[in-house]
């Protein structure tokens, strides 16, 4: 991208949404490199149908990658989701919401009618370091590099087997990093959420997901939970 300069609305959310930080021109610039080298390791993809998505797929991805509509990825419209496969796996999530995750997870049997978070023989999670609205761990970590090179020091320390993940600009980057282990990844992004009954207003303004939804569905814990939650996505993933 060189010489290119990035239009200010992307500056501003490569690091408030997505984690990028600092968010100079030269940082963004190598985000991008490693993230594409990242998806060349992809056997599936995800398609959202964005703007240039598919230039992006053609050019970067593997030549064999698998292009899959993201309804897979909506769990709440389907009695059979690929999710029941992770019965008796060993299980490494990584989220920003590890806490709300963790208790959910407790109550797996109540938050659907039909069975879709099942038995994992084991749970781990590491916390995804995200910007959360500004607010990032910029006193531990100079970087998002440092970030990244932080959340694959504590991915080593951890026995699983599938990591189901959800980390912004990490996510893509610690997926091809865990291929490289021998293990599996899916990065689920923001409906990983939705997996373990977690609430959030984007889904609470669609009445076709909210009806899904129970007593036992609570919103991301007060701890997890950013001042400035409104510069992210206009507050999607909280109360």
């Amino acid at each position: 991208m060189k010489n290119v300069p990035y239009e200010q609305r992307n500056i501003h959310n490569i690091m408030y949404n997505a984690g990028v930080f600092p968010n100079d021109k030269e940082t963004i610039d190598e985000f991008c490199k490693i993230y594409t080298g990242a998806l060349k390791d992809a056997d599936g993809v995800f398609s959202w149908g964005c703007k240039g998505e598919c230039s992006l797929i053609k050019k970067y991805a593997s030549p064999n990658v698998v292009l899959l509509n993201n309804a897979v990825n909506n769990i709440l419209f389907y009695n059979d989701v690929w999710t029941t496969a992770l019965e008796g796996k060993k299980v490494l999530v990584i989220h920003p919401f590890v806490d709300t995750i963790k208790k959910q997870y407790e109550k797996r049997d109540k938050l659907f009618e039909n069975s879709k978070l099942p038995t994992f023989e084991s749970l781990e999670c590491v916390r995804a370091i995200q910007s959360n609205a500004g607010e990032n761990e910029v006193i531990e970590f100079s970087s998002y590099f440092d970030a990244l090179e932080s959340m694959k020091a504590e991915i080593l320390k951890k026995d699983f087997q599938v990591a189901l993940i959800a980390a912004g600009a990490y996510g893509l980057p610690l997926a091809a990093y865990i291929k490289g282990l021998g293990k599996q990844a899916i990065h689920m992004a923001s409906n990983m959420q939705i997996l373990f009954g977690i609430r959030g207003k984007r889904w609470d303004n669609w009445p076709a997901w909210a009806a899904h939804f129970n007593e036992y569905w609570v919103y991301p814990s007060e701890n997890e939970t950013p001042n400035g939650k409104k510069t992210v996505e206009g507050g999607s993933y909280w109360r």
